[in-house]
């Protein structure tokens, strides 16, 4: 169930997780409780290989925090602070915690992850094998009717 959950709130904040998975587990006591956004998180990042890259924002959704924003403390276009104020106080500056965060989720592992799955795998090489065919009928095509494809008269990409 806990899969199923983050799953269905992955475009959501992880307090909606957090509070239909705490109203779960009070209207349930006596099943298996869904673990914490993060256990679950953890769990995901596990089994898929994906694991989410995060990156501090502006409270106000202006800016990230990435490439010319990173060494910044406060917004460029609001100027709020990008670190909680309270607790940056209480620790006289030395504890930064960001107002706000997002992430990314890399590419590269996600295509990793399709590719263990012989369904997803052969979904992925639909196009390369569709243009293939399409480039056999185009060339067969046009060596019956006695033609090339570029002004040099080679056939580059007829195989």
């Amino acid at each position: 169930m806990a899969l199923e959950l983050f799953a269905a709130t992955s475009t959501a904040s992880e307090g909606v997780y957090e509070a239909t998975r705490q109203a779960i587990n009070r209207r349930f006591p006596d099943e298996a409780a869904v673990p914490s956004h993060a256990t679950t998180q953890g769990l995901v990042e596990r089994i898929s290989g994906v694991i989410p890259i995060k990156h501090d924002m502006c409270h106000n959704s202006c800016v990230a925090y990435t490439g010319p924003y990173a060494i910044l403390e406060t917004c460029p276009e609001c100027g709020a602070s990008r670190y909680d104020p309270i607790r940056l106080a209480a620790s006289h500056g030395r504890v930064k915690v960001p107002q706000q965060t997002f992430s990314t989720m890399p590419v590269g592992p996600q295509l990793q992850a399709l590719y263990r799955h012989p369904d997803a795998a052969r979904a992925m090489a639909y196009r390369s094998e569709k243009t293939k065919e399409l480039l056999k009928k185009v060339c067969l095509a046009s060596r019956a009717l006695g033609m090339t494809d570029n002004c040099s008269g080679r056939r580059e990409w007829c195989h």
